[in-house]
């Protein structure tokens, strides 16, 4: 089994992002700040969800075009979110029936892993009451945000 592609929405440089990988070697080759490790990182969240699982400071994880336009338009339904999809071969070396549809926003039966970062809806009534106070509307409160 191996990756067969990658999809990046939201997360760090990327508002949107694509890649294919090749079944024997990938090189990644691009400038400084082109994103290599963003790929890499977004490879090990969606297979570890080791960053979002303390509590450090993940606002810096959103893409910075998805936080400034929920800043111009501040609710809850515009709230950044963090999506990534990570599809597997469908080969027969592991236990592949587990990833098999189940995991993915693929409408086919698709391998894969699907990671998402974004408000978990069961803080809406506690947020909705929050934003119709003093509370700063472009502060995202990511302490009501849900790894999955």
């Amino acid at each position: 089994m191996y990756i067969e592609h990658l999809k990046i929405r939201g997360f760090k440089k990327f508002s949107t992002f694509n890649i294919d990988f090749n079944k024997h070697i990938n090189v990644l080759i691009g400038e400084n700040e082109a994103g290599k490790s963003t790929i890499l990182e977004a490879i090990d969240i969606v297979l570890n969800q080791r960053l979002f699982n303390s509590t450090n400071n993940s606002e810096k994880y959103f893409n910075i075009d998805n936080v400034n336009q929920f800043r111009k338009n501040p609710s809850i339904d515009t709230l950044p979110k963090i999506e990534i999809e990570l599809f597997l071969s469908d080969e027969k070396d592991l236990n592949s029936e587990y990833f098999n549809g189940l995991h993915t926003s693929s409408t086919i039966p698709k391998n894969g892993i699907y990671f998402t970062y974004k408000f978990d809806e069961s803080y809406r009534e506690i947020l909705e009451i929050m934003y119709d106070g003093s509370y700063d509307k472009n502060f995202i409160p990511t302490d009501y945000y849900i790894s999955e």
